[in-house]
């Protein structure tokens, strides 16, 4: 079992913290909905969506760096990297969630968290390729 886990720890690290972003993201995008509403002063979903990835932006850069791909040094390329992913996942958000919540009349909440669900397969891969990809590791 601990030779299963040695080699696919990367891939193991990378669920726990997706899972973890996941979570942090729809806390963070839950609360700036439904908080300021509660208190009569409701945001615009896509004004949350804005500011939610860009909270989590930096919290999942960091966990990725530190906990799964454990790179050293090239932070800035590495951030550039990871934030052209978040960038374009966000553009694809922005085409999405209004489509899913005007049209097909979905809760605004369950709809980002199907969005995030495809975004965290889809950035594995980018992750492991393009971010994180070919930079030294750290032991």
């Amino acid at each position: 079992m601990k030779k299963l886990i040695d080699r696919h720890w990367k891939t193991i690290a990378y669920v726990l913290i997706g899972g973890w972003n996941t979570v942090f993201y729809c806390v963070v995008f839950a609360s700036l909905y439904y908080l300021p509403a509660y208190f009569g002063l409701p945001l615009h979903y896509m004004v949350v969506l804005l500011v939610t990835q860009i909270i989590s932006l930096a919290s999942a850069f960091i966990l990725n760096k530190k906990f799964v791909f454990q790179t050293k040094g090239n932070v800035l390329r590495e951030f550039g990297r990871f934030g052209i992913y978040y960038w374009l996942s966000f553009g694809a958000n922005i085409a999405l969630l209004p489509f899913l919540v005007e049209f097909l009349n979905w809760p605004p909440v369950f709809s980002q968290g199907l969005l995030i669900c495809i975004a965290i397969v889809c950035g594995y891969f980018w992750h492991s390729l393009i971010t994180f990809g070919g930079v030294k590791h750290s032991t």
